[in-house]
């Protein structure tokens, strides 16, 4: 009985000890929030700041180039 017990308490130590080294490690990569940077957006120049209107002029950018390449998809067939 005791030996059985033994078993199952090292077991337990182990997943614990899994548990807490995953936990450690995974930390460890996440980058804080203020230091990651959205993908995708349009490089601005120094000292412009992201405006309503910039952004706005970014998705009608992205929307014409879509669009161009949706034209040119069905010129191929």
């Amino acid at each position: 009985m005791n030996t059985a017990l033994l078993i199952i308490g090292v077991l337990m130590l182990l997943v614990v000890a899994a548990t807490v080294a995953e936990a450690y490690f995974r930390s460890q990569t996440r980058k804080p929030l203020s230091q990651s940077r959205p993908k995708g957006v349009a490089p601005r120049a120094l000292g412009q700041d992201a405006t309503t209107t910039s952004i706005l002029q970014d998705l009608l950018d992205e929307r014409q180039r879509l669009k161009a390449a949706h034209m040119q998809k069905e010129t191929r067939r």
